[in-house]
């Protein structure tokens, strides 16, 4: 049986980022493959200080911000070491992890190596370790494919032939959004496929079993979000109005007070997503909160997060989608209303059952892929 390997985000207390290592994982071993997700713990010590690959150095400066970041995790508030916690225990229990010590481990032990998903190669959110995601060290020996990856923002023109080399190295590619491939055409020639976010691979039944039972009492409205934009408050406010017979619960990444509704202090993954799946509506900004409220067919609203050019990136996965299952309507930037109408829910069903099974059948090709 070929083993398969998952390059990915794993030190990491964001439930998206979880939720979708969970998912391929699954989806993988349905198809009948063993499967493992490398912790990126030790290949972050490996790319800090220099990559194998190039032994190049990083700078004073480099080496200082990361210092810097590391000092503050350790100095986290006790919130987050709460929900990361929480976030270890559902990773120990559902994620199957190989804790390796040389990046050598890999090529010596898979037949597969998948990046995938997430904004894994985005050169902005991950300056040293895309090319760990890149999968600069695997043989060429090893098959090399990418599902669902999101590039971000365009690179930068210093890192132009690199980028061409570590692409034209992989067999598939494959990424979440338009954008993504678009960007990936610049460095190869090599066709990116747009596929599926690894979490609509699964059956809605999965993820009914994992949400489990009811946990609020009483009818709720759930605001998620990921960026403390001012301009939310009026939109919480305007979801209150609309909902007065609804308790306002609100997670967010750094809370501030809201008036009126009950902050969530801490969660795990499977609270996330029964938060999501009971909710009278859900406000989000939140990419993965969006698709969870599609798959538990709930009233959305998506807020835009960025609107500067700049990261406009973050915005794309969330309209792609939007504009291919016909709900763009549901995304809102500051000046728009709430959009309190109902989702075809049958026709946006039977839309994503065409891309999840276009998707699936794409990543049995990467399993199924000879070199030969």
């Amino acid at each position: 049986m070929k083993k398969a390997a998952i390059l990915t985000r794993t030190d990491t207390i964001n439930f998206g980022t979880i939720l979708q290592n969970y998912a391929l994982q699954k989806a993988i071993k349905a198809l009948g493959y063993s499967v493992s997700t490398i912790d990126d713990r030790q290949p972050r010590r490996l790319y800090s200080g220099k990559t194998e690959k190039k032994a190049a150095q990083y700078s004073l400066k480099e080496r200082i911000y990361h210092w810097y970041d590391q000092t503050k995790e350790k100095r986290a508030d006790k919130r987050n070491m709460a929900i990361r916690r929480k976030c270890e225990s559902f990773k120990k229990r559902f994620i199957e992890y190989d804790l390796i010590e040389s990046i050598d481990e890999i090529n010596e032990s898979y037949d597969i190596v998948i990046s995938g998903s997430d904004q894994i190669w985005a050169q902005a959110a991950e300056p040293r370790m895309y090319p760990f995601f890149m999968q600069d060290f695997v043989s060429d020996k090893i098959i090399k494919a990418s599902y669902a990856v999101s590039v971000g923002s365009d690179y930068s023109s210093e890192k132009a032939a690199d980028v061409s080399s570590y692409l034209n190295d992989f067999d598939l590619i494959s990424v979440r959004e338009s954008s993504s491939a678009k960007i990936l055409s610049r460095y190869t020639d090599k066709k990116a496929e747009i596929v599926c976010d690894p979490v609509l691979l699964l059956p809605s039944s999965q993820w009914d079993a994992l949400a489990g039972q009811r946990r609020r009492k009483g009818r709720y409205v759930f605001c998620y979000f990921l960026s403390n934009n001012p301009w939310y408050s009026r939109k919480i406010e305007e979801l209150r109005q609309r909902y007065p017979n609804s308790q306002v619960f609100v997670f967010e990444k750094k809370p501030v007070p809201r008036p009126g509704c009950i902050a969530i202090d801490t969660c795990s993954p499977q609270d996330f997503l029964n938060n999501i799946k009971y909710a009278d509506c859900v406000l989000t900004d939140s990419y993965h909160v969006f698709l969870f409220s599609l798959i538990f067919h709930r009233k959305i609203n998506v807020l835009e997060r960025f609107g500067n050019i700049d990261n406009n990136y973050q915005n794309e996965r969330i309209l792609y989608l939007m504009d291919r299952l016909g709900i763009k309507n549901h995304f809102l930037k500051e000046n728009d209303d709430l959009n309190d109408g109902d989702i075809d829910y049958d026709d946006v069903d039977r839309q994503l059952g065409t891309f999840t099974n276009d998707s699936r059948a794409y990543l049995m090709e990467i399993l199924n892929y000879r070199k030969d």
